[in-house]
């Protein structure tokens, strides 16, 4: 009987062992997949994602800027015009609509830059915890072992 016992305990060991191989070559792929390939991957497309919306945002911003400098130059002609025209009254008139409408459009590229800040603060929050789950990680990984 202690025979078989010997065999039988031999042969579970064995089972065990290439069981364990299996989960180790498994474990292997996925970790490799998922720091080599994977993440990455996920994190390249979300770099791109973010330097678009920056590119877009500049390149809105810049057309807003060079807008308005086109249009208070017109309106600094067309006050000069209203000044030899009409008089002081309807310049002074039309300056003050040339502020206002600058003040409106000054206050929405700030809330739009105020944005971009907002959404980079959030994806640099992201950023930290999932470093900071990643080393969690490897660290109850290494406390299992």
């Amino acid at each position: 009987a202690a025979g078989g016992e010997l065999v039988s305990a031999a042969g579970q060991r064995r089972a065990w062992e290439s069981a364990a191989a299996a989960a180790a070559a498994q474990h292997c792929a996925r970790a490799t997949l998922l720091w080599r390939g994977l993440v990455p991957w996920r994190r390249l497309l979300e770099d791109a994602r973010i330097d678009a919306l920056k590119a877009a945002r500049h390149w809105a911003d810049t057309l807003l800027l060079r807008a308005l400098g086109a249009w208070r130059r017109g309106v600094r002609l067309g006050a000069l015009e209203a000044v030899r025209a009409k008089g002081e009254r309807v310049a002074c008139a039309a300056d003050l609509a040339a502020r206002r409408a600058l003040q409106r459009g000054w206050r929405r590229w700030r809330v739009e830059c105020r944005e971009l800040e907002a959404r980079a603060t959030a994806v640099g929050a992201q950023h930290r915890f999932l470093v900071g789950r990643r080393a969690l990680g490897a660290w109850l990984l290494a406390a299992r072992r």
